[in-house]
């Protein structure tokens, strides 16, 4: 056998055949333990596998040592990759790469790279494909030295260059700024009685992509003395609340006749002092000097600028309420008696003309409102207002509202048979009493504010609520809040806030806001002051008391809302004996568990009709279904309720003797559908018969009511000594506080009512 044989053989004994032709890529490393074998069995070299992929060789220059560049890598088949640093991409589909690079930072500088983006081919190669990504610095630094002031002094420089503004008053270095043209400006400041000049006062500095800010200077040398000199800036006399109007005076909130004034005037200085001059004030009364009074410093300088945040900032005088009239004015002059040396002494006057400065005052009468203390008969709880704590109540209503004073009264207690009031109102017992009151208010033809007293048994939760009419001559001027420490007061205010018309003031998480109000957050936006306690208050720390945050004021916009208000109303004043006649009381809620039409009484009362036409009807008809009135009407609104909204009503409509004998329904309509109430058959012109009743004493100032309430849901019960209504019961019995034992009751079947005197022991 000779050797080519020999090489044969062995190679069908590696692979099992002699046919080169068929040794597959898988009989790779038998190949490989065979090359030589191969060479002589097969005549040639052995033949290496195809090449498939390629590879990217990514070099990246130009950044800091240890930075990690932002760089991406995308192509074929999803393929997504980051480059932080000089690779070699191998194994690579071959195809259409792209190479992002953003701009980099390292924190202070920012670098940019020499082709932010590009596309590369990869082809199946052993050969890599060189690509670099070059970065360049391309910001710079500003090293500004300021000297030449005294130590802590703060000079006065401006820097602007592109995209860059920035105000210092020291040396400073700006690290990162894009590199351009800066102008550095400087001016003059005064540090004590000395003016520093600046040198230059302007320049020009142009900074180089470098790591290395390019420096600048700015010397300050003292340039003389600061003129001294004194002026008025300002002077305003403010009850509550007042704007800081150096303009004439029809800017300023106006003052109310007949109500104590301080005037706060704000001297200034030209310069840091410690001089102590007086001010002096001068009064007029149409035109003629009835008072002059000269003042202390109330600190140990003049200050070199107004500050209305303290009363230590300003000279002031209280203002007593009988001279503050529309024909008050005044004129005020620091250093009145030129003790101190100034630069320009025919400036310590203001108004700076020497013309006495006006006000603008207007009459207004006190707020009259009744707080009725309300006897919850489902609780035994009675709401505690008394002569004793009556100033807890209507005190902060006084400091905030435009008025000279609260003529408050106390009326009777009112029973109600409402559920027990809820912190969350679940069971729509706030809406109701507040109705009752309502009702109560109507049925006293009272030209009062009522606001009912309660005592809730918790003191989280819905604290007061209360209508907020469309208009002054509204009937709907009743509200309803707790009894609860020292946030009665603020709660009293805030409800006949609503009675005035006023929405909320936006902050504190309050909805139903006035869109209009000027200040964000319900900030009081003006300065304010209690004259009482002489505490400023301060926009930045006090809320408008109509909004729902805890430090309460009263804004400037606010004020004069409310005194545009009580300017109407004064104007058409509703007497208690205005047209007293019958009229049928028609009342009720629009909820979102649905209509509620309350039993109707006929009394002798003054007419209250809908002001405005609206999506509800009130109707009363006849046996034979003629209408005998109907009326449209809009509701009013009521605010702080945490549930729906809903809408209130209550009308006293005038009703001749021979249209009472003939209602036989009355019929409530809205978009939800509708509700009636019917009064039972009766002969024609008879009238409705009041039903079996007892009434005992169950206590002191108690009376124990007990009638049929199928037939007559609700009895009102009027004190026949005082004519005040003190109860609207129902259910068939309940507990009255009464303060005596002569009474009226008077009993509803639904839509008719019938009166009953009674003497109880």
């Amino acid at each position: 056998m000779n050797g080519t044989t020999m090489v044969r053989e062995r190679f069908m004994r590696l692979f099992g055949h002699t046919d080169c032709r068929s040794v597959s890529v898988r009989d790779g490393h038998r190949l490989l333990l065979a090359g030589s074998l191969m060479v002589a069995a097969c005549g040639g070299e052995p033949t290496a596998p195809p090449i498939t992929t390629g590879i990217i060789a990514a070099t990246i220059t130009g950044l800091p040592a240890g930075y990690q560049a932002p760089i991406t890598i995308s192509g074929p088949g999803g393929y997504d990759r980051s480059l932080t640093a000089s690779a070699t991409l191998q194994a690579l589909v071959p195809g259409s790469y792209v190479i992002s690079a953003p701009d980099a930072q390292d924190g202070v500088h920012q670098y940019q790279a020499n082709s932010p983006s590009q596309s590369i081919t990869v082809t199946a190669s052993a050969t890599p494909v060189d690509v670099t990504i070059e970065y360049q610095l391309i910001t710079g630094g500003l090293a500004l030295a300021v000297t030449g002031l005294p130590a802590g002094a703060a000079g006065d420089v401006q820097i602007a260059g592109p995209g860059f503004t920035q105000a210092t008053t020291g040396s400073q270095t700006f690290t990162g700024v894009t590199a351009g043209s800066y102008t550095v400006t400087a001016s003059s400041v005064t540090v004590g009685s000395t003016i520093y000049a600046p040198s230059p006062a302007s320049q020009v500095v142009d900074v180089t992509p470098s790591r290395t800010p390019t420096a600048a200077t700015v010397t300050y040398a003292g340039a003389g003395a600061v003129p001294f000199n004194l002026t008025i800036d300002h002077a305003y006399l403010v009850q509550a609340t007042q704007r800081y109007s150096p303009a004439p005076s029809g800017s300023d909130v106006p003052l109310i006749e007949n109500r104590d004034a301080l005037l706060r005037v704000f001297a200034i200085a030209s310069v840091s002092n410690g001089v102590t001059p007086d001010v002096r004030v001068r009064l007029y009364r149409g035109g003629t000097l009835v008072d002059t009074q000269v003042l202390t410093a109330p600190g140990t300088s003049v200050p070199t600028g107004p500050s209305e945040s303290s009363l230590s900032a300003s000279w002031n005088l209280t203002i007593p309420a009988a001279l503050i009239r529309s024909d008050l004015s005044y004129l005020v002059d620091v250093d009145p008696t030129d003790t101190l040396a100034e630069d320009d002494e025919t400036d310590n006057t203001f108004p700076a003309d020497g013309t006495p400065r006006g006000v603008t005052v207007v009459t207004v009468p006190p707020v009259a409102v009744r707080l009725i203390p309300v006897y919850h008969d489902s609780t035994g709880r009675t709401g505690n207002v008394s002569a004793a704590n009556l100033a807890g109540f209507i005190g902060d209503m006084a400091k905030v509202f435009p008025t000279s004073g609260v003529d408050a009264d106390i009326g009777p207690v009112y029973t109600t048979s409402a559920p027990p009031l809820e912190s969350d109102d679940g069971n729509n017992a706030w809406g109701q009493i507040l109705n009752e009151i309502r009702m109560l208010r109507l049925a006293d033809s009272s030209s009062r504010y009522y606001y009912g007293v309660v005592s809730p048994d918790y003191s989280s939760g819905v604290a007061g609520v209360g209508y907020v009419p469309g208009s002054p001559s509204s009937t709907s001027k009743a509200s309803i809040g707790w009894d609860r420490g020292n946030s009665k007061g603020w709660v009293m205010a805030h409800e006949v806030g609503h009675n005035h018309g006023r929405r909320h003031s936006p902050g504190c998480g309050a909805g139903g806001v006035d869109p209009g109000y000027p200040y964000s957050g319900g900030s009081i936006g003006a300065y304010g002051l209690d004259l009482g306690a002489m505490v400023v208050k301060s926009p930045g720390t006090h809320f408008d008391f109509m909004a729902y945050c805890s430090t309460r004021w009263v804004s400037d916009y606010v004020f004069e809302d409310l005194l545009q208000w009580r300017v109407i109303e004064a104007a058409s004043p509703l007497t208690a004996a205005a047209g007293m006649t019958q009229v049928m009381v028609v009342w009720g809620r629009i909820t979102s568990r649905g209509m509620i039409l309350e039993p109707a009484f006929v009394i002798t009362g003054a007419p209250a009709l809908p002001e405005r036409p609206g999506p509800y009807r009130v109707s009363a008809l006849a046996d034979d279904g003629s209408s005998l009135f109907d009326v449209s009407f809009e509701g009013d609104e009521v605010a702080d309720l945490p549930g729906p909204p809903e809408r209130h009503f209550a009308f006293t409509i005038p009703v001749s003797g021979q249209t009472v004998d003939r209602v036989r329904t009355l019929r409530l309509r809205g978009p939800s559908g509708q509700v009636e109430r019917r009064s039972p058959a009766a002969p024609r012109g008879a009238a409705i018969r009041a039903p079996g009743y007892r009434a005992d004493r169950s206590g002191p100032a108690r009376v124990r009511l007990q009638w049929d309430g199928a037939t007559h849901p609700m009895v009102m019960v009027r004190d026949r000594t005082t004519g005040q209504v003190v109860a609207l019961v129902r259910h068939g019995h309940a507990d009255i506080v009464v303060g005596g034992g002569d009474l009226e009751l008077l009993f509803s079947d639904g839509v008719r009512s019938a009166a009953r005197a009674v003497r109880v022991p």
